[in-house]
């Protein structure tokens, strides 16, 4: 009888030690998650903002070439001005 107790005792060892070790890989697992959903949302930020800069440079070159092509419209034509 004490054999059978003594490997009981084992086997509930055994049990928790299992039951421990996979407590914490499933919060390992856990943890990797939400720095995998963080690292997603900043890529989504970062992403985002390089949009937002990008579109900003075209409007500022949209508004240069503008500028540059209302100058030489008004050069082009100054110097066709009729004579009076």
């Amino acid at each position: 009888m004490p054999e059978l107790m003594l490997n009981f005792t084992y086997l509930f060892i055994c049990f928790v030690e299992a039951a421990t070790e996979l407590s914490d890989l499933e919060s390992r697992v856990r943890s990797l998650r939400e720095q995998l959903r963080k690292k997603k949302n900043e890529a989504e930020k970062l992403r985002q903002e390089q949009q937002r800069k990008k579109k900003e440079q075209l409007r500022i070159k949209e508004q240069s070439l503008l500028k540059q092509i209302h100058v030489r419209n008004n050069v082009s034509y100054s110097h066709c001005k009729p004579q009076t």
